[in-house]
């Protein structure tokens, strides 16, 4: 294992070596500076729930404000904001991570807008939904640390119904797909049935090879029953509690029309 540098590795290491401003131990500079093999560093060892500056992770987020004072997010939209990690690496196992440990931990969280020691920060005319974490929760907006006067605007929709807390399927979806509340109109395509998926994201594949499919629908949400959603009028309707169609999303470069 011999050391390739490169700009930015560079920079850190002569920062770490010579300046004030990077924390990074002894041997690990003597053996970029090849002064060591990397056989002989027998006291490294993995840190889990940690950043590069010893930070305890703050989870998956879609904005991030550090920092900062009197901003204004505006015309923002933020959607399909996963986060699977494990419940393992939301549990900080070195001793300099622990003391800056929020808590509760939120390394396994998903948000849309997470301010940290930041001042009067507002969100308007903003969008947000889709949230969702394997092991955590699923936030619209968390302030922590320091972070005081953070507002919402009446025009901020948030859809609470597309915010999934500890789901195990955020490790199954593809982000091909957004999570519909509701059940399809066109479920009588391909003969309204169960289309032989053994889990979800093997339905979601086939419903990926089937250019005349618009979604997958749920009749119970986590039953291992999935029916393909057509595109010839397709919609959405309440069909009663626990329905929901993993709607496809169409490509940038395309615009859907039903018919």
């Amino acid at each position: 294992k011999q050391y390739k540098p490169n700009a930015l590795s560079e920079a850190i290491f002569f920062i770490a070596k010579y300046g004030k401003g990077a924390k990074m131990d002894g041997y690990l500079i003597d053996w970029a500076s090849g002064n060591v093999s990397w056989d002989t560093l027998t006291n490294l060892k993995t840190v889990r729930g940690g950043d590069a500056m010893m930070h305890t992770m703050k989870g998956n987020m879609g904005v991030y404000v550090a920092g900062a004072v009197d901003v204004l997010l505006t015309e923002v939209t933020i959607s399909k904001i996963a986060n699977t990690g494990s419940l393992l690496a939301a549990v900080p196992s070195d001793k300099y991570l622990t003391s800056n440990l929020l808590n509760p931990p939120i390394s396994n969280d998903a948000i849309a807008v997470l301010v940290a020691g930041s001042s009067n920060v507002r969100v308007e005319s903003s969008s947000i939904s889709n949230i969702c974490s394997a092991n955590g929760e699923a936030k619209g907006i968390k302030a922590v640390g320091k972070a005081q006067t953070v507002q919402l605007g009446k025009d901020v929709s948030q859809d609470m119904d597309s915010f999934r807390s500890n789901d195990q399927t955020c490790l199954q979806v593809s982000t091909n797909y957004v999570r519909k509340v509701g059940y399809c109109h066109s479920y009588g395509y391909r003969g309204n049935q169960h289309n032989g998926a053994t889990s979800l994201s093997e339905a979601l594949r086939m419903c990926e090879e089937d250019t005349g499919c618009a979604g997958i629908g749920e009749w119970n949400e986590g039953g291992g029953w999935y029916n393909f959603c057509g595109n010839k009028r397709y919609g959405i309707g309440n069909y009663g509690q626990g329905r929901v169609v993993w709607e496809k999303q169409v490509p940038a470069n395309y615009v859907r029309k039903v018919g």
